[in-house]
């Protein structure tokens, strides 16, 4: 969902088995974007591990631990709550993945597992002054891209698992002519049928 005044909110959503319970290993997951879109022509991507000099990426990155969590417990009926720590990476290249010096930008605002699926929401403006933040055009196919570490598995850096790209489009919202104008339009049409009739007798 998103709009101009909130910016985009981006729900991730996937199946895990079992929670980290180790602070070393956190679980994880990331959206990966182009960093500088408008550089790219037409279906260019980066690479998509972490892009490359000359094409960067920005990460969004969510670590978590789940709140009084025990994988021998027994099902949890409203979940877990998460503790999660944002990152925002810059990454030019495989081995070249740093964190930005700029003001933090993106939050999570909410987050749960629950019966074995992770939700993490993401927020952020469409438009940031950050040089390496991707700016995000409404009406416009923007690939993305999506890692996941299970600290369980003991998954940590370059060990995850990894989307290709896909696209995102935020659609333009629906104007309000599109809710009052059929009835208006049904009205006339049963109206000048009426007069026909009536001019017809």
């Amino acid at each position: 969902r998103w709009n101009s005044e909130q910016g985009i909110f981006y729900l991730v959503e996937y199946d895990l088995r079992f929670l980290s319970s180790d602070p070393e290993y956190p679980d994880a997951v990331a959206i990966q974007w182009p960093a500088r879109l408008q550089d790219l022509f037409g279906a260019e991507k980066p690479y998509f591990i972490h892009g490359d000099s000359k094409k960067p990426v920005d990460l969004w990155k969510a670590s978590f631990m789940a709140k009084d969590y025990s994988s021998t417990n027994a099902p949890k009926e409203e979940g877990y709550q998460l503790d999660v720590t944002v990152e925002e990476l810059q990454g030019n290249g495989y081995n070249a993945l740093n964190p930005k010096e700029s003001e933090p930008m993106v939050k999570v605002v909410d987050s749960i597992f629950h019966q074995g699926r992770v939700k993490v929401m993401f927020q952020r403006a469409l438009t940031t002054d950050g040089d390496m933040d991707v700016q995000i055009p409404a009406e416009e196919f923007i690939p993305v891209a999506f890692m996941q570490w299970s600290g369980d598995n003991k998954e940590i850096d370059e060990h995850m698992a990894i989307s290709t790209w896909y696209y995102t489009i935020l659609e333009p919202p629906l104007p309000d002519s599109l809710y009052y104008m059929p009835p208006v339009m049904a009205i006339v049409f049963v109206g000048l049928q009426g007069w026909l009739v009536w001019m017809t007798k």
